[in-house]
């Protein structure tokens, strides 16, 4: 998805909301203890280098972690869907 249109109209919006809950996340899991302090950001900014960001890259490795968290979250989607009134 372009920059862009993750910045919203007239290019105000800033891309840290897209990337701020991974940041936070980190953050809770090191008070946690769930993984160690210097644990690197999933998330790469990408741009020229100054200014604006351009987009996000995901690192590879960590790309099993989040699929598994998207279908988890897909399962727990579905099974609070309202099924089908008895006859």
């Amino acid at each position: 998805m372009p920059a862009d249109v993750l910045r919203g109209p007239q290019d105000e919006g800033k891309l840290i909301g897209n990337s701020g809950a991974v940041q936070a996340a980190l953050k809770r899991g090191v008070r946690r203890n769930r993984w160690i302090a210097d644990q690197i950001s999933p998330m790469l900014a990408e741009g020229p280098g100054f200014g604006k960001v351009v987009g996000y890259c995901l690192h590879a490795e960590a790309l099993p972690a989040f699929q598994a968290a998207v279908a988890t979250h897909q399962q727990g989607e579905r099974a609070r869907q309202p099924q089908g009134l008895p006859r």
